[in-house]
């Protein structure tokens, strides 16, 4: 999803450049959790690969926000942000108050990104143009959703990398702190502002 702006936000992402020298991604992983199987141990880690990957394809065409689990709803996810806070790898995903997502989120305070590894421009834009509050969306869009391995929700299978978030923290705009004020009329002329979700990173694995 491409957004007209002369800076798209993801040019500011370099809070990832402090992200990974902490984590010293250069030479390991962060694993998160370990979750027994029968045919074993599985490890569901956090890598450079994962973060730079979710960054590009959020920036060319967006990603799947996934909360809610009676039916699960999606939501298209274009902007945000990835880095190291309060000793936690977290993601701040911008949510308008508006959304049902938003609704989701504050209800059960977790939810999955899923990152396509092929084109699915057409859902994604597709996936904005209808809601979640009288349309199940995976139906709608032709999309299969699986169970989430953390988190109480379901990924978009049709997608290859997923990050399972919990919520940390949450800071509503409301316009009052927003100091560009191009920013504000191109975004917000409508007064629908965003809250901005600060969510702990707590799986990262890839699908197909």
């Amino acid at each position: 999803m491409k957004y007209d702006n002369n800076l798209p936000l993801w040019h500011y992402n370099y809070c990832l450049i402090l992200f990974c020298e902490k984590l010293k991604f250069n030479k390991q992983k962060i694993i998160f959790y370990d979750i027994i199987h029968k045919k074993g141990r599985e490890r569901m880690t956090i890598s450079e690969k994962h973060i730079l990957e979710t960054l590009k394809v959020l920036e060319r065409m967006g990603a799947f926000l996934v909360a809610g689990n009676n039916p699960p709803n999606i939501m298209t996810l274009g902007w945000g942000a990835i880095g190291y806070i309060w000793n936690k790898p977290v993601i701040i995903t911008p949510v308008r108050y508006t959304r049902y997502t938003y609704d989701l989120i504050e209800k059960h305070h977790e939810f999955v990104i899923s990152v396509p590894q092929k084109d699915l421009s057409d859902s994604l834009l597709r996936c904005n143009q209808i809601t979640g509050r009288t349309a199940d969306k995976f139906k709608e869009l032709h999309l299969h959703p699986t169970r989430a391995k953390i988190v109480d929700t379901y990924i978009v299978a049709d997608c290859g990398l997923h990050l399972e978030c919990k919520v940390l923290y949450k800071g509503g705009m409301e316009g009052f702190s927003l100091i560009d004020q191009k920013i504000k009329d191109q975004f917000y002329e409508s007064k629908n502002y965003h809250t901005m979700f600060f969510s702990e990173i707590v799986a990262a694995y890839t699908t197909i």
